[in-house]
């Protein structure tokens, strides 16, 4: 609802239900010593948008003991708000039965090594593709706002991040990660989005395994 309240004046009153289930299957099968196969396939409907289909899998090899390489490959979705679907005070805002769900491909290659004992090296590369992104759109025919499909966004970046416990159960990581997120029809990088992050990360037990202390910090970048 919006009103406002003296004078009473309603803008809307609207009251809508909904409903969605999801089923998933993932197996893992072992295709050759040291070289596994995980896939699964998840199968969504929503009373709105209607059914999708989100296959994905990993393979996952081994070809020292200490070391691990994946490729991972999923996609995904994210359906539109009821906001987004149904809003409209009939003055600024109006709404978007017709949305369509974002949706996202990501591809990852995976190196990780064990470096001794409790720590770790990860080295991440990854190519995500981004179609039907929800956002605003003022209609020139009337000068109201609307939710619309917009952009196709691609994001390439590259991960490193450090590992390690020491004792009395001290951890402690450190990554870097380098984004590039660009509009993938203009080519103009996105609002918001830093090339640059930098993570640091400590936890401290004050009782062993049972109270913890952490803190985290983060550079980011300039961004527009």
């Amino acid at each position: 609802r919006n009103y406002d309240e003296y004078p009473f004046f309603s803008y809307l009153d609207d009251n809508k239900k909904s409903h969605n289930w999801a089923v998933y299957f993932q197996d893992e099968y072992t295709i050759l010593n040291g070289l596994i196969l995980n896939a699964g396939i998840r199968y969504d409907y929503n009373k709105f948008i209607g059914s999708m289909t989100s296959p994905r899998l990993a393979l996952i090899y081994n070809p020292f003991q200490r070391t691990t390489l994946k490729f991972i490959y999923g996609t995904s979705f994210r359906a539109p708000s009821i906001c987004d679907l149904f809003y409209d005070d009939m003055y600024w805002y109006k709404a978007n039965s017709h949305l369509k769900p974002e949706t996202i491909k990501s591809y990852e290659l995976v190196y990780e090594q064990q470096l001794w004992k409790r720590n770790k090296f990860i080295l991440t590369g990854y190519y995500n593709s981004i179609g039907k992104i929800i956002g605003e759109w003022d209609d020139p025919s009337d000068g109201r706002t609307q939710s619309v499909n917009r952009e196709r966004v691609e994001v390439k970046g590259l991960e490193a991040m450090l590992q390690g416990t020491v004792d009395p159960g001290i951890k402690g990581s450190i990554s870097y990660t380098f984004s590039d997120a660009r509009d993938k029809d203009t080519k103009r990088t996105l609002v918001n989005s830093p090339r640059h992050m930098l993570k640091l990360g400590l936890i401290i037990p004050l009782l062993k395994d049972r109270l913890f202390s952490g803190l985290e910090t983060q550079y980011l970048s300039k961004r527009k």
